[in-house]
């Protein structure tokens, strides 16, 4: 019900032409996102994991005001993908479980997982422009709405 509201509002705001302050456009773009944690090692050392990267995409709308010719607010809706491929292969165990106990088996384990996540970012950020320099700061909110893997 939140999504909806900040929706309609972004949109009302787009559709309306408040006064010459106001600016609002479209946005797409590349995410090269990092998602990285401690790797499983065997008795060795060797590493059994491994992170590697992927690329999404955001797409979505932008809406300003500049306050004055060099400082302004900008806010932001998105429709963000971000991901990574992960790799275990090692040694690693089982459990199954049935209605007359539990049997554990050992052995060697090689899993790809491929895990993409879908976003709703909405950032807002104050912006300072000096001549041909930008500098901009603030804050965003992201909620999940989808999770494969």
């Amino acid at each position: 019900m939140k999504l909806r509201i900040i929706l309609a509002f972004f949109l009302a705001l787009a559709t309306c032409s408040l006064h010459a302050q106001l600016r609002y456009g479209f946005k797409t773009g590349l995410n090269f996102a990092r998602i990285d944690g401690p790797a499983e090692t065997d008795a060795s050392g060797n590493v059994l994991e491994t992170y590697k990267n992927t690329t999404g995409f955001h797409i979505g709308m932008t809406l300003g005001h500049r306050f004055t010719d060099n400082f302004g607010v900008r806010g932001e809706f998105l429709y963000s993908k971000k991901g990574m491929k992960y790799t275990f292969d090692g040694p690693s165990y089982r459990i199954f479980r049935y209605d007359g106990g539990t049997t554990t088996t050992t052995g060697n384990v090689k899993y790809l997982i491929n895990i993409n996540n879908s976003y709703i970012d909405i950032p807002v950020m104050a912006y300072l422009r000096w001549r041909d320099f930008e500098i901009s700061g603030g804050g965003y909110v992201g909620f999940l709405i989808q999770s494969t893997g």
